[in-house]
């Protein structure tokens, strides 16, 4: 982890022991004018225990050809941070995993979410319409 990884299309790549990734497809959108960019997406599954999730990581490269900016998507996905770094088209891509520490709110989070789905199954928990807070006892009881 912490390193470059190339992903090869269609192949599945194994990251840590409960973390794999596979590079799906490709897509692309060309700039129709000076002010937009070109965007070249990469479809990627992530594998983490039963879990599984696809994520699109871009890269968007400006049409006016003086300032020729291009920039790369990143996206945080369970505790992981994945950064794009490279793609060749229809080939492969390089991303950069890090892994986030996990806080003691996101912990307790994760905690009050098996309680809530173990007493009420039928719950699906929307963290957008909450805002969760944590505190921490100053008081040792």
């Amino acid at each position: 982890m912490n390193d470059t990884i190339k992903l090869i299309i269609n192949k599945k790549t194994k990251i840590d022991d409960s973390l794999s990734i596979s590079l799906n497809r490709f897509s692309h959108k060309n700039a129709i004018s000076d002010e937009q960019a070109s965007v070249t997406s990469s479809h990627l599954m992530l594998f983490k225990g039963e879990t599984k999730d696809e994520i699109i990581l871009s890269a968007y490269e400006s049409a006016d050809e003086i300032s020729y900016l291009k920039k790369y998507d990143s996206i945080n996905w369970k505790n992981y941070r994945i950064k794009l770094k490279h793609i060749e088209y229809d080939k492969s891509v390089d991303v950069l995993i890090t892994k986030n520490h996990i806080s003691i709110k996101d912990k307790l989070i994760t905690e009050a979410n098996k309680i809530i789905a173990s007493k009420y199954p039928e719950f699906v928990f929307d963290p957008a319409l909450y805002e969760i807070t944590a505190w921490k006892n100053s008081k040792k009881l």
